[in-house]
């Protein structure tokens, strides 16, 4: 219906969508594109992003995006990638932490980034096999008690009028955020902080962290958005994260794979994505545009 389309994205509101629906969504580095104007729910969290028929597209509209905007105080300072046309590189090396995906991901998902992991080691990437650097639960759990919290901070007086107004899922996050003590939550920042540190060095020395776009197969959108339990580590760390489409499995549902790369590499992962595009052998089921 549209070439392109803008999403927000707190925990995984941008990847895993785009991955439910075959195409491509990529989330950029924290501070890269402006916040101004959109309902805050958590300002640590909060990203915007893009949801495209391919990478390259994704790259055109970041370049038109990105940069400094006065209504949005965490763009300011930053050192912009350099934006061009997308031209698509092979990437070297990237890390996988298989073990930890096994433990948590659905076995489908699971069998179906690995697949894709395979495609790619035998297109010529390397694939290093790594633990995860913290643990995903805990991950998980701190991810959702600062996005209640920030939430709270955002809508408590908003929330104090009108509940009754808010999304189920919504007001249950506010409501649990208002009764978070001040030391679990200072706790939650410190743990975030450590896989920030963590997981910019695991993103160093390659080209990016491959992870699931989502934990479960697609749901029906009447019972549930789905876990974004694989998308949080990204969003929490404010690292660029892009989805791709895999194909499709049971019921004919799209699966997807997440790629994260180094904190403002994002035009490098733009780029690598743009080959693997090709190399994992799926296009997004989307009509050509025509006219003017």
């Amino acid at each position: 219906m549209a070439p392109a389309a803008l999403g927000s994205q707190t925990g995984g509101s941008v990847l895993r969508p785009s991955a439910y629906c075959g195409i491509i969504g990529f989330k950029p580095s924290y501070g890269l594109i402006s916040r101004g104007g959109v309902v805050e729910v958590s300002w640590s969290l909060d990203h915007i992003g893009t949801l495209t028929r391919s990478a390259a597209d994704a790259a055109l509209l970041l370049a038109q995006m990105a940069g400094p905007d006065d209504s949005d105080e965490t763009t300011q300072g930053i050192a912009l990638p350099r934006f061009g046309p997308l031209v698509p590189k092979k990437p070297a090396k990237a890390r996988y932490p298989r073990r930890g995906i096994h433990q948590f991901a659905a076995p489908e998902v699971s069998e179906w980034v690995d697949g894709g992991v395979e495609k790619l080691r035998k297109s010529g990437v390397e694939i290093e096999e790594i633990d995860f650097p913290l643990d995903f639960q805990k991950l998980h759990d701190a991810h959702r008690m600062i996005m209640g919290v920030e939430g709270a901070a955002y809508h408590e007086k908003m929330f104090s009028e009108h509940a009754d107004d808010y999304l189920p899922v919504i007001r249950a996050l506010v409501e649990k955020g208002l009764k978070v003590g001040g030391m679990e939550y200072a706790r939650g920042l410190r743990q975030r902080a450590r896989l920030k540190t963590a997981l910019n060095q695991v993103a160093e020395g390659c080209d990016f962290i491959i992870l699931p776009s989502f934990q479960e197969p697609p749901p029906l959108a009447a019972d549930s958005t789905g876990s974004a339990f694989f998308n949080e580590p990204a969003s929490q760390t404010g690292l660029p994260a892009l989805t791709l489409p895999l194909g499709r499995g049971d019921k004919n549902l799209p699966f997807g794979i997440q790629f994260v790369g180094p904190m403002m590499g994002d035009m490098e992962l733009l780029a690598a994505a743009g080959w693997c595009e090709a190399e994992l052998g799926w296009r997004p089921e989307i009509a050509d545009i025509h006219g003017n």
